[in-house]
């Protein structure tokens, strides 16, 4: 490993964790959204469909929005047991 990869392994060691708003998974896959676009709007003057890669859960295929990502692990509700 080369000295860029091992800063960028320590700063990951140190980053906080996105989880799914939905189910609190924090794997995700990436997936391609089509947008299609007007030729009012298109740069050519042509209609045309823009690729826009995007992040879906694995577990409950939730397609992240760019609102989603503030849902961390350090977010998630801590659960603790009261013992009597």
């Amino acid at each position: 490993m080369d000295q860029q990869q091992l800063d960028l392994a320590k700063i990951l060691q140190h980053a906080t964790d996105i989880l799914c708003p939905i189910c609190q998974s924090d794997v995700f896959e990436t997936v391609t959204m089509l947008k299609k676009i007007s030729a009012i709007m298109s740069p050519s003057g042509q209609e045309m469909v823009a690729p826009l890669p995007a992040y879906r859960c694995v577990e409950c295929k939730h397609v992240m929005e760019e609102g989603d990502m503030e849902t961390t692990k350090e977010d998630t509700p801590k659960i603790e047991l009261i013992k009597p």
